[in-house]
């Protein structure tokens, strides 16, 4: 590939590996303003990686990056969320979300995508999604688990990281996962790292077969018949499982028992959490795989 120079002779190719290890983007954007040379090399490395925690701060990013046909090729990460919990009314919430839209359709090369609404009713705003053409190896949103995300999620076919949170007011998405079957609706087929506050939800991905990693911010049930109901589900898939993090039962009874389940059922299981404490009286070990007590 021939290399293009500047008109210091030096070449274009060479900037980039030296802004490469410019840190601040206060000062790429100074670069920016200073050099028009340097434009175009800073502003790989500015737009690369987007982080909005504000909602008025996330409008202009959309406006100043869909204005910008330069930029939309630029982006790999984005991460949007409402940090400050901010309400707005219906009319302003959904021109926030139209802009949102635009962006993300003006995204193709967006690998990994975060959004977050971060209000205690169910986002339900996956349809932003609908028009995307970009191909995630990571998504991290707390859109309520409605047919717009089940269709996006379909046509997400390298999706590796999946990470979804469950608003305690979502009744679309408790409707949605209780008759889901991932499997025959081939819902992201590639994902092997799952972490959900939602048991109900990891329960309906694991039957895929193809989880590593999971973790289960929440408690997956309260009595010991609701623990062996949850397993009975959760063992579907869980022979590729390498790394599990759940909230472990504390009755000695119903944690040996699932853990019996673990060690018969997921024989590739290396790294397990979180394991309620017992003295020494209790004898665990025989319920845990040697590979596992030995980490």
């Amino acid at each position: 590939m021939a290399s293009h120079h500047s008109s210091l002779g030096v070449p274009t190719e060479l900037y980039r590996e030296i802004l490469q290890y410019v840190s601040s983007n206060r000062d790429l954007c100074n670069l920016c303003i200073a050099s028009r040379e340097l434009q175009a090399e800073a502003e790989f490395f500015i737009y690369r990686s987007i982080q909005s925690t504000r909602r008025p701060h996330t409008e202009y990013l959309c406006d100043l990056i869909t204005s910008s046909p330069r930029l939309h090729t630029l982006v790999r990460s984005l991460s949007i969320s409402n940090d400050d919990a901010d309400t707005v009314n219906s009319s302003s919430s959904r021109d926030y979300w139209e802009r949102i839209a635009r962006l993300l359709h003006d995204l193709p090369n967006l690998q990994e995508l975060k959004i977050h609404d971060n209000m205690a009713t169910g986002n339900m705003n996956a349809w932003v999604l609908s028009r995307s053409t970009f191909s995630l190896q990571k998504l991290d949103t707390d859109f309520a688990f409605d047919g717009a995300l089940l269709s996006f999620l379909h046509n997400q076919r390298d999706l590796r990281r999946l990470y979804w949170t469950e608003t305690f007011s979502d009744d679309n998405s408790r409707k949605e996962l209780e008759y889901l079957d991932v499997v025959q609706a081939q819902v992201a087929p590639a994902v092997n790292e799952l972490m959900t506050n939602s048991p109900r939800f990891a329960a309906r991905f694991m039957p895929c077969g193809n989880l590593s990693h999971v973790w289960i911010c929440g408690p997956c049930a309260h009595e010991a018949e609701g623990w062996l109901r949850y397993m009975e589900d959760f063992i579907a898939g869980a022979r590729s499982l390498r790394s599990l993090r759940m909230n472990l039962p504390y009755g000695r009874r119903t944690l040996i028992s699932v853990l019996t389940a673990l060690a018969e059922h997921a024989p590739e299981l290396r790294s397990l959490g979180f394991v309620p404490h017992f003295d020494k009286q209790v004898r665990l070990s025989n319920a845990i795989p040697t590979d596992v007590a030995d980490q």
